[in-house]
């Protein structure tokens, strides 16, 4: 795809795996954990190497494979997003120098998805489209 270093399926990769690091820190979130990620090499966290990581680890998953651990994440974040108590939901936190709450995290993070899917059927061709758009219908997306 021109313009980015990530091919389609390093988008689908992408998009099969950040909720592994979201869940995570929404599972911690909900106990009311400090939630400190580190890379997989150990050094202190970077969201761009992390997501590097993971998508170079999944560079030999078929389309199918990678849209399969997608729905296995996606479930896992929404059950963490589901027992959040209503005052970690609410409460002020800071993100990136912005005070927010996980409810409006939640909200501006609707968006993540939708972009990268746009990045990535600009890049398929009309035939190749179909699983892509079968799993955001079934995943309501």
């Amino acid at each position: 795809m021109p313009g980015t270093p990530w091919r389609v399926q390093d988008y689908v990769a992408h998009l099969a795996s950040i909720d592994i690091y979201v869940a995570d820190w929404f599972e911690h979130a909900g106990r009311k954990e400090r939630f400190r990620a580190a890379n997989p090499d150990g050094t202190p966290f970077d969201i761009d190497v992390w997501n590097q990581a993971m998508v170079d680890d999944r560079a030999a998953a078929t389309l199918e494979e990678l849209l399969a651990e997608a729905a296995v994440h996606r479930e896992r974040l929404w059950r963490a997003v589901a027992a959040m108590p209503d005052d970690v939901l609410w409460a002020s936190f800071n993100f990136r120098g912005n005070d927010t709450s996980y409810v409006r995290y939640l909200e501006l993070w609707t968006a993540h998805d939708p972009a990268h899917t746009v990045d990535m059927l600009r890049g398929l061709p009309p035939g190749r489209r179909e699983p892509v758009d079968s799993w955001l219908r079934e995943h309501r997306m």
